[in-house]
Formats: C-alpha cells, structure tokens, sequence
C-alpha cells in the first residue's frame, strides 16, 4: 500500500480533529445537563482531545529525508507545537464551557457553545489545508501561518548567515526589499519547526549558494540528494563518492 501524502496526512488530521470535537463538546454538554455537579464529566471528558493531539504530535515527515516532506511545490515541514497547542487551548474551552452550560442565562449557553464549535471549525480548516507550514520552493522560502510570508533565494547573500534564537531559526537578508511583505530589519525569523535547525540551516544554505540545483527543489530525487549532502557534512564525507558507494 502506498504511502499517504502530505496532502492526505493533513485531511486524515483534520477530519478526525473534527470528529473527535464535535463529539467531545456533545457528550460533554449532555453529561454536564444531566449530572448535579459539572466538574467531573468536564474533566473527564476532556482527555478526549488525548487522542487527536497524539495524532497531530506525530511527525508528518517521512524518515531519511532530511526532515522534509515533498508537497505544496516544494519541500515542506510543520510545526508539531503550533499543531499541538489548538487542542490545549480547546480542551480548556471544553471544560469551561461544562460550567457555563449550567448558568440560568440561555443566551451565555448559546453563545458560548457557537464559539467553541467555530473555533473547531476555524482549527480544522486550518490543519486541512496544511497550516502552519515552511516550504522550501525553487522560487525562495514560503512560510504559512497561514499569513504568508515569501523570501526569495535573491533575498539571502550566498553562505547565509543564520542563527538559532532558543528554538527559532533567523536567517539574515542581503535584501530586505524583495521579501513580502517587507520586513521592519534585515534579518527575518523563520520560527521554530519539525525539522531540527542544523537541517533546515543546511538546505537554506545549499540552495541559497547553489542556483542550479533550485530548480529540482520539489522532488524525491533532490529530497535524496539533499538528504545525502547534509548526512555527508555531518560526518565529514564526500557526498558523491556517498553516492557512488
């Protein structure tokens, strides 16, 4: 059986996202209508967002392949703590809305359970179409969160300089005025992701210096190769001589 793409993964996500919500703010809104004290079934049934938030911690990317998945026109990685934190946030909105039920006041009920089923809704459609994403494209870097937010390779001085501030990768622009929209500094946070900072520094250095090799940005073949040359420089070997072995 093949494997799922990146495409797939994302819907498999949001949609058993969706179903596991929508059936743990039902239950949780019956249990709590029906029991004389509120905050047993609200706890409880909080940890119905256990499963999903274990779905969504896992890695999207497949293993030996430099942390990248081939998608959305390029190479492409999430981010397992912009995944994850949606669901702590919602289980909190679970519980409260558990207490809120019980007020004497019908439109504080209703209100209440309408934001939370947007909230839901807005969250599903966002892991759907693959948010929060960085690609690396044959055109530059696109970040999606889901603003937008475009580097060309122009934009970076060959050998860019990149550092890591706590878990977030800032990359240094050559030109800031081909970067949309455009920065306030010359140097741009790219945010923290799947795939560790020494990897994603790697590729962003390799395509930013290497302009022929841009072009094959995309596919399995140069997700390969880009695999091969970070595991070469890594050990201190000859990434074609790896190749030819």
């Amino acid at each position: 059986m093949p494997a799922m793409t990146v495409y797939q993964v994302a819907r498999r996500e949001a949609l058993l996202f969706l179903v596991i919500g929508l059936t743990a703010v039902v239950c949780n809104v019956a249990a709590t209508m029906v029991s004389a004290r509120w905050h047993w079934p609200a706890a409880v049934l909080a940890f119905g967002w256990l499963p999903i938030a274990s779905i969504l911690s896992g890695a999207r990317n497949a293993p030996g392949c430099a942390g990248f998945t081939v998608g959305y026109g390029g190479f492409t990685t999430g981010s397992l703590r912009s995944r994850v934190s949606p669901v702590g946030w919602l289980a909190v909105g679970q519980v409260a809305l558990a207490g809120i039920v019980r007020s004497s006041h019908v439109h504080v009920q209703i209100t209440a359970l309408v934001l939370l089923v947007v909230a839901i809704a807005l969250v599903t459609m966002l892991i759907w179409q693959g948010f929060p994403r960085l690609e690396l494209r044959p055109e530059g870097i696109v970040r999606r969160t889901p603003w937008r937010t475009f580097i060309p390779w122009d934009a970076l001085e060959a050998g860019p300089q990149l550092w890591a501030n706590g878990r977030r990768l800032t990359v240094r622009l050559a030109e800031p005025e081909f970067v949309e929209p455009l920065p306030a500094h010359d140097h741009l946070s790219l945010g923290a992701w799947d795939v560790p900072d020494d990897r994603l520094a790697h590729a962003i250095g390799w395509y930013a210096e290497h302009v022929d090799d841009r072009s094959a940005i995309g596919t399995p073949v140069e997700l390969d190769r880009l695999t091969l040359r970070y595991d070469a420089a890594a050990y201190g070997l000859d990434a074609e001589a790896s190749a030819r072995g």
